[in-house]
C-alpha cells in the first residue's frame, strides 16, 4: 500500500481520480521480523506501517481507499494472537484516510461477496453507487 500511495501522490495529478483498491487478508501488514518471523515486536512494526501510510495517505487530496478484507475466507493461522490488531488496524486505514479523502472499509466473509464488493466498487468509480 505504501509503495502505491507514493506512486499515486507522486504521479497522478488532481485531474484525475485517485483509486487504491487493497484486496488483502491484513495479515500482510508488515509485521514480521528480518527472520520473518511474528515476534514481540509484530504489533509495534504493524503500527508504525500503518501509521506511515496514514501519514502519506493524509497529505493527499482525492485519495478513493477501498480495502476489501478477506481475513474471514483466509487460509491463515485463525487462533494467530495479532488478529485483534491486524483488524483495528485495517480499519483504522479507512477510518484515517484524510479529511480530502475516502476511504471504505468492506469484508467478505465468502468468495462470492469479493465479487459482489468488486461489482459496487467499480460502480463507486463510475459514480455511481456507493460501496
Amino acid at each position: 500500500m505504501e509503495t502505491c500511495v507514493e506512486h499515486l501522490s507522486a504521479h497522478v495529478d488532481g485531474g484525475y481520480s485517485k483509486w487504491l483498491v487493497v484486496l488483502t487478508d491484513t495479515v500482510d501488514f508488515q509485521c514480521v521480523n528480518e527472520k520473518n518471523q511474528f515476534d514481540k515486536e509484530s504489533p509495534a512494526r504493524a503500527e508504525a506501517a500503518v501509521t506511515r501510510v496514514i501519514g502519506q495517505m493524509s497529505a493527499m487530496v482525492g485519495l478513493n481507499l477501498v480495502l476489501l478484507d478477506a481475513s474471514g475466507i483466509a487460509n491463515f493461522n485463525a487462533k494467530h494472537t495479532l488478529w485483534p490488531t491486524w483488524r483495528r488496524l485495517s480499519q483504522r486505514l479507512t477510518d484515517e484516510v484524510g479529511e480530502h479523502n475516502s476511504g471504505v472499509n468492506i469484508q467478505a466473509a465468502e468468495v462470492s461477496e469479493i465479487d459482489d464488493a468488486f461489482e459496487k466498487i467499480a460502480g463507486r468509480m463510475s459514480g455511481g453507487a456507493a460501496a
